[in-house]
């Protein structure tokens, strides 16, 4: 069946120069044949550091690949990596902030039947073109990003070859453009924001920009980048122990690794205390740092708990708090006494309900505005919240800078964008309502 110029995926990178054939390979293979399985995907409860197995156990192991790699002892903080790139110590992740980190609570991911080891040796091609997968003995239910994440982990530091420090910086600078994102429902430009110097470089990217293009009809709404950083580091760091991988390659995937571990710290971080991100100040618009954004106090599949929640919010000194669930919301995240915990701690509530990646109307949100504007006005520090604290409360936030401060569409979402997060404000519907706000509040006699 498979005979005359059989290759694997791995010989065919390496053989090619047009991306077009690589990128035909990789959509049959995650299109039309992962894509199956994938398709049938579900959200599930998944704690991603016990799924990519990071465990204390292995803190030995990492610490003297670490120590081999970059011929010294990693004591510290930070590491001398290279000339000039001093960088957190992976090895204090291992040896002790997972004890702590193996606390925090499974969040809802979505979750697929995956290959489970996927890699350029098991994606054939036949003398046809034809495109096989091959060894399953691994497949199971799980991460629905796994196949593609471990995938890019070879293109990245097996199959780009890095021979000279003047590469492995540039390298370097790939993995900043890579790793260094806030949103996995925004594709990668096609066309790089910078022009790389190594050929290998630049064909890399191209192919990572292409895995990363299928991301948002997988991830859908579950779009942070957590999930990316945790996976890339478990396999930046199994990298370390390649036999292919010469010694620029695997110290690029440690460059990576401290990278990923960083943005995993913060993550956790944030999100054992509740989160209010305050939007940024504009002159225009008095009052706007005292607007925050957070998500729902007390939400139960991410086991919050409402009053250490509001614990937070009161020390905070909030004073009015604009709420946005629909009533079917408060029952489905498990916040039922929300409203009467709200009222017992004597906040100032106003209940604008508001489907999920919906907007009200021009016409509706007038009342809603008005009273923003007088609990600002008063001296009062207001949150904005939904579920998630990004789609539905980033647009009344953006909505409030327009309608008060006379901010253009685009200034206004950048403004809540650079404040909470780069997926706040998340539907088409979303940004359609308040491209109208600003043309109505530019053209009130239309």
């Amino acid at each position: 069946m498979l005979e005359g110029n059989v290759r694997t995926f791995q010989k065919t990178y390496a053989a090619s120069e047009d991306t077009r054939v690589l990128k035909s390979v990789l959509d049959t293979v995650f299109l039309k044949q992962l894509g199956k399985l994938y398709e049938a995907s579900s959200r599930d409860k998944i704690n991603l550091l016990e799924y990519y197995d990071f465990q204390s156990k292995y803190a030995a192991g990492v610490r003297k690949k670490v120590e081999t790699l970059i011929q010294a002892e990693a004591d510290g903080d930070f590491f001398e990596l290279a000339p000039g790139f001093r960088v957190p110590n992976v090895c204090k992740f291992y040896e002790e902030d997972l004890t702590s980190l193996k606390e925090y609570t499974a969040v809802s991911r979505y979750t697929s039947y995956v290959h489970g080891d996927l890699n350029g040796a098991n994606i054939i091609l036949d003398a046809q073109d034809n495109v096989w997968l091959i060894d399953f003995f691994h497949t199971h239910k799980g991460h629905i990003l796994k196949d593609l994440i471990k995938l890019e982990n070879d293109v990245l530091y097996i199959f780009t070859k890095i021979e000279s420090f003047e590469d492995w910086k540039e390298a370097t600078e790939l993995s900043d453009e890579l790793l260094k994102i806030g949103d996995l429902g925004i594709p990668l430009p096609e066309i790089p924001k910078k022009k790389w110097k190594n050929p290998e470089i630049e064909k890399a990217y191209a192919i990572v920009a292409h895995l990363r293009s299928y991301y948002p009809a997988l991830v859908k709404t579950d779009r942070d980048p957590y999930q990316l950083h945790v996976a890339a580091l478990r396999y930046a760091m199994h990298t370390l122990s390649f036999d292919e991988s010469n010694e620029y390659q695997k110290k690029w995937a440690l460059y990576s690794g401290t990278i990923c571990v960083s943005a995993i710290r913060d993550y956790i971080r944030k999100s054992k205390t509740l989160r209010i991100d305050y939007l940024k100040p504009d002159e225009r618009v008095p009052g706007l740092s005292r607007i925050g954004l957070t998500i729902l106090p007390g939400r139960k599949d991410r086991e919050r708990n409402l009053h250490d929640d509001l614990r937070t919010i009161l020390d905070e000194k909030i004073t009015h708090v604009l709420c946005l669930l629909t009533e079917n919301e408060f029952a489905e995240y498990g916040v039922k006494e929300l409203k009467q915990e709200y009222d017992s701690s004597g906040l100032k509530v106003f209940y604008f309900p508001i489907l999920d990646q919906a907007a009200p109307s021009a016409e509706q949100t007038k009342p809603v505005l008005n009273w923003m504007d007088r609990a600002l006005t008063e001296g009062g520090k207001l949150l904005v919240h939904c579920v998630g604290g990004l789609g539905r409360s980033g647009t009344l936030a953006a909505a409030y800078a327009i309608w008060k401060g006379g901010l253009d569409y685009g200034e206004a979402v950048s403004i809540v964008r650079e404040s909470r997060s780069e997926r706040a404000i998340e539907s088409r519907i979303q940004e359609e309502f308040l491209a109208d706000l600003e043309k109505r509040k530019s053209h009130p006699e239309q």
